[in-house]
This record gives structure tokens, C-alpha cells and sequence, in this order.
């Protein structure tokens, strides 16, 4: 698609109250790192560039730069953030500006002193301020107006800590005793009308950590002594069958389209699992 067509169907778009952004102004794009410690050589290469929409570019020159050390962390600026700096523009105490000192680039908040000395001070209390004069051949290239920051990645050891944590919380929080099971059991026996329909009632007493999983014997027992007179009792082998497909996954994963029974069936035994699911949290 040609660039005039495209800007063809942007207009057409704003004219329906929307505010597309078409990526048509170059921005020169500098991929060696400037430093947020030391000051580190500037780079000196042909730059890359990034597209960006027109109104997010200034009449300025500007151009982009890639981050590198941890003095400027307290500020949010981290190592490989991407900054967008604008030459020639106003800066006063507290901008973040891009500085070039002996002809070293550097990243630094501004700020001039009570005598009116100009100072560059970085954001981590591990490094110190540095105080520009006219021996250290200093100047300031532009102000960082925007920080473009990549998507952290969280270790996934530090992920299973905080599920750990929370799995022991929610555990404590709710501890089902045998005598809550077994009034449970007898709630919910009289909507058990075939045999089978008992996988039900043994699957969300897995879900709830009250059974092992393919404990059917322990679960057959518990009902045989909570409603003897029942006229449909489980037999493990019978509920053993129905442990396949999506059945032998918790119940609120159940899925229709992959379990052992169809249709009516199925929404019989799902509507017994959540009933007794929620007499178990009662």
C-alpha cells in the first residue's frame, strides 16, 4: 500500500471521531548504551531510526538512546531502556538531560547549586554527584522527555515462592473438618440418582484436598456410612471408569466437548460437582 493510501484511510478514520497515528517521522536511534554511571563515550556511528508518529516529534532535533547502568534506578530509568532526547530545548533544576563531558555522554538529573553551580546528580545513592565547570569541558546535548521501557521478566523461582504462599494462606484460611464432609455428604445424596453420578460428589472432594485422587475405596466407605439406606451407593470400579478426558481434571474444567458423558448427563453431573463443591465451602 502506497504512503498517500494509507494517509487516505487515516483521514477518513478521524473524520469517524477515531484518532489513528501513522509512524512517518523519522527519529535517529543511537544503539550503543549511554551510560546512567560513568560517563562513557558517545556514539559515533550512523544512527538507526524509529518511526513515530508526527505529533509525538517536536520542531527540535531529536534522537534516541539506549540506557545502560543502574544511576539513574531511583528515577525509573533502567539498563536498556530505550530515551527519547530532545536537543535544544529549555532544561531547568530537576530535568533529566543527556550531558557530554570531555567528550563522554552521560545520563544526569540537572540541578545548579545555591552559588548558582551547574551540577549533574545521579539517582543512586552509590554514586556521586558531578560538578561541571569550565575545566571539564561540559555541556548539556538535550533533556530526556520520554522513557520507553522493555516488559520485566520475573524469575519463575520467585513466581512459585508467592504461589507457595498463597496456597498456604488460602489453606489456612479454610480447614474443612471430617464432620463438615460428612454433612456434606448427606446433603447432597438426595440428588444423586444413579450410581454413577456419585464421580460427581468424589471429584469435588478432590478439588477441596478432602480425598487423593483415585482414593475411590476411602470415598465408597465415607458414603456407605453417611447415607447406608441410599438407594443408588458407588461402587469404585463404576467411578473409576468415568476418570478420563476432561474428567479427570477439576471440575471447573470440565468441557463438554471432551468428557465421558453428553448432553444431559453431563450438565447433571457438573450441576451435582459445583453443588457439592459449594456445600464443601459452606
Amino acid at each position: 500500500m502506497e504512503l498517500e493510501e494509507l494517509r487516505e484511510i487515516f483521514v477518513m478514520l478521524a473524520a469517524r471521531g477515531l484518532d489513528p497515528q501513522l509512524c512517518d517521522t523519522p527519529v535517529p536511534y543511537y544503539d550503543t548504551p549511554i551510560m546512567c554511571g560513568d560517563p562513557t563515550t558517545a556514539y559515533e556511528n550512523k544512527p538507526e531510526e524509529f518511526l513515530l508518529p508526527q505529533n509525538l516529534v517536536s520542531m527540535n532535533p531529536e534522537f534516541m538512546v539506549r540506557a545502560k547502568g543502574d544511576s539513574m534506578c531511583d528515577a525509573g530509568i533502567k539498563e536498556d531502556d530505550i530515551l527519547k532526547v530532545m536537543c535544544g530545548t529549555v532544561f531547568q533544576d530537576g530535568d533529566i538531560v543527556l550531558a557530554s563531558i570531555d567528550g563522554e555522554t552521560t545520563i544526569k538529573v540537572y540541578c545548579e547549586d545555591e552559588d548558582g553551580h551547574p551540577w549533574l546528580v545521579p539517582q543512586n545513592n552509590h554514586y556521586r554527584p558531578i560538578r561541571l565547570s569550565e575545566e571539564s569541558n561540559a555541556r548539556i546535548i538535550g533533556k530526556v522527555m520520554q522513557i520507553i521501557k522493555e516488559a520485566p521478566r520475573v524469575s519463575y523461582r520467585d513466581c512459585m515462592k508467592r504461589i507457595r504462599e498463597a496456597t498456604r494462606e488460602q489453606t489456612a484460611r479454610k480447614v474443612i473438618t471430617p464432620e463438615h464432609v460428612s454433612w456434606s455428604i448427606r446433603e447432597i445424596a438426595p440428588e444423586v440418582k444413579v450410581v454413577r453420578q456419585w464421580y460427581a460428589v468424589y471429584r469435588a472432594m478432590v478439588d477441596k484436598e478432602v480425598l487423593m485422587v483415585e482414593d475411590f475405596e476411602t470415598f465408597c466407605a465415607m458414603v456407605v456410612k453417611e447415607v447406608p439406606d441410599h438407594g443408588h451407593l458407588p461402587a469404585g470400579d463404576e467411578l473409576q471408569r468415568l476418570a478420563v478426558q476432561s474428567f479427570r481434571k477439576p471440575i471447573k474444567k470440565w468441557d463438554p466437548s471432551d468428557s465421558p458423558v453428553t448432553g444431559k448427563r453431563y450438565l447433571s453431573y457438573q450441576s451435582i460437582g459445583l453443588r457439592m463443591i459449594t456445600l464443601l465451602e459452606a
